[in-house]
């Protein structure tokens, strides 16, 4: 949807531009006869009452957002006043916005986006008047563009303080999540996303959603819908929820989620790659719930062939592209951990495949962590002064602690289930990592396999050693090489057969 923002000052008055256009519009003959009035001498501007009708340091007119909220105000009062005799029967899809009126609000919705307009906004209460109108009107596209404007408000700290404590909007965006207009649903998926990520104004919502039905109409559209944008907005609400809040976390660890990520996954495979991601991580953190790890067992049949297939896609290429994708990776890695060692996997030929994949990005990071290590120790050269350099090294210190906890943390030292204690481990890294800081996702990355190898040498079911072994010589040496620095007592197994 192509939105732009309302024309800046140019000089006129209030009004002198509607007063041109008005006059623009005339017949041709008037066009003819008479031209355009030149606009007024620049003296004759007075330039105190200019700037007091712009908002901020932006070139945005006061008198023009608030014209057009009384104009949403009377488009809606219009609309009630038509409804009549319909009000009975009225359409499923809603009545038609005016075109006019659209045009105008998609511009104060592009504007939203200025936190000097939100600042306005909120001085005029703007968001109660939305409020009312979304509560209101019977025309979706006039619903999507005052959610998308409150969504927009929402990125603002105070605005988010003040959706906290407002129930009657909490009440509205959780009907509005039952309804079926899927851009309708696009922002209202982002205005929860935005509230519940900030954690000092999550509580309230989070309440709100487990006392009513949210959670699981959440799940129907993540299940049902073609919408690719709409399924990422679910996808990262989802994400946010089951890492906030633990009774989400139970109340996800159920068959009915794990078929609508499986569905969503098979929509936005090819569309939406970070969708892809997100939801890969959904299911990574079940896994760190004893009740999730149980239930992803029990579907292992339908989980199982999405991580195959994912693995599958990146090794196929000539070249293993790591870069861009280790949080989809450490989740798939982290889940596989549970699925083999939990699940009957038997000698499949899949298994077996699924090994020579995860030995080939095993082998890939080891040349990409070298070659990492290298930059970074470069970089450490480059300091400015002996506070940079010790300034870097605390930081690295605090990191390889949390890398340590990550990879030293045996099975039994948990009270959850096999595979829980790395995937929960990742999951609070991944939140910690700084953008774009490939090194440090790696060598998690890195660390994760390093668990998986050894979960599998060291565990009960022969046949995994059996088809880890068929792999080629050149990849278990790979392996055996990486063991031997990572995990020396482990190492050897590689070279015994199980009985």
């Amino acid at each position: 949807m192509s939105r732009c923002g309302p024309p800046p000052h140019t000089g006129a008055p209030a009004g002198q531009q509607n007063i041109v256009a008005r006059r623009s519009c005339s017949s041709q003959r008037a066009v003819e006869m008479d031209r355009n009035p030149s606009p007024l001498p620049e003296e004759l501007i007075d330039q105190d009452v200019l700037r007091a009708d712009i908002i901020g340091s932006t070139v945005f007119s006061k008198q023009w957002v608030l014209a057009s909220l009384m104009n949403l105000l009377k488009g809606v009062e219009k609309e009630s006043s038509e409804k009549g005799d319909d009000e009975e029967n009225p359409d499923s899809n809603g009545i038609e916005m005016d075109q006019e009126l659209e045009e105008e609000l998609c511009k104060l919705w592009d504007m939203s986006a200025n936190e000097e307009v939100v600042a306005f906004l909120h001085e005029w209460k703007s968001a109660d008047m939305l409020i009312n109108v979304v509560a209101k009107t019977n025309s979706p596209r006039t619903t999507e563009i005052c959610v998308g404007i409150l969504a927009n408000m929402a990125c603002i700290d105070q605005m988010r303080k003040d959706f906290a404590e407002n129930q009657q909007l909490r009440d509205l965006v959780l009907a509005l999540l039952e309804g079926r207009d899927p851009p309708t649903l696009v922002e209202v998926s982002r205005l929860l996303h935005a509230c519940i990520t900030d954690q000092t104004t999550a509580k309230p919502w989070l309440t709100a959603i487990k006392q009513n039905s949210s959670l699981e109409t959440l799940t129907f559209i993540l299940l049902s819908s073609t919408n690719s944008e709409l399924l990422f907005n679910v996808s990262c609400l989802f994400d946010v929820l089951l890492d906030s809040d633990q009774d989400v976390l139970v109340s996800l660890s159920n068959s009915n989620f794990i078929q609508a990520v499986v569905e969503a996954n098979k929509q936005v495979r090819k569309e939406k790659e970070e969708c892809h991601d997100m939801l890969l991580h959904c299911l990574q953190i079940l896994s760190t719930e004893q009740e999730g790890v149980r239930v992803l067992v029990e579907c292992c049949s339908k989980v199982f062939p999405i991580l195959y297939e994912y693995l599958e896609t990146i090794c196929e290429e000539d070249v293993v592209t790591i870069i861009g994708r280790e949080r989809a990776l450490s989740s798939v890695v982290s889940i596989l951990q549970v699925l083999l060692v939990n699940s009957d996997m038997g000698d499949d030929e899949q298994v077996s495949k699924l090994f020579k994949f995860l030995l080939s990005i095993l082998s890939t990071l080891k040349s990409t962590s070298t070659s990492n290590s290298t930059k970074v120790a470069v970089g450490i050269e480059k300091s400015t002064g002996p506070e940079d350099k010790e300034s870097y090294s605390a930081q690295d210190n605090g990191t390889a602690k949390e890398e340590n906890k990550a990879t030293t943390t045996d099975a039994t030292d948990t009270p959850k289930s096999d595979g829980s204690y790395s995937t929960s481990n990742v999951k609070n890294h991944h939140d910690n990592v700084k953008e774009g800081d490939v090194n440090e996702q790696t060598t998690m990355l890195l660390s994760l396999l390093t668990e998986f190898f050894v979960e599998v040498n060291q565990g009960e079911k022969t046949s995994l050693l059996r088809q880890l072994k068929s792999c080629s010589p050149t990849l278990l040496k790979t392996l055996s090489s990486h063991l031997q620095d990572a995990k020396p007592d482990f190492a050897n197994l590689l070279h015994q057969d199980k009985t």
